[in-house]
């Protein structure tokens, strides 16, 4: 049985693995582009708090 490395994975297989629920991989994007994101939704937005609430909304988009 293959047991994905997820901290070596590209992207491209976590973004797979979270199509299969695998919270694991949601995590290591998470930790990977997470801030970014954060980063980049408090420019536009200017508003912290409602950045925290995109970067939920991109994450939970990503699972489904």
């Amino acid at each position: 049985m293959y047991r994905l490395n997820y901290q070596s994975a590209d992207d491209l297989e976590l973004l797979a693995q979270t199509g299969k629920q695998d919270r694991e991989a949601l995590v290591i994007l998470y930790d990977r582009y997470g801030r970014r994101v954060f980063v980049l939704a408090v420019r536009i937005l200017n508003d912290p708090i409602g950045s925290e609430e995109v970067i939920q909304n991109v994450f939970m988009s990503v699972t489904s």
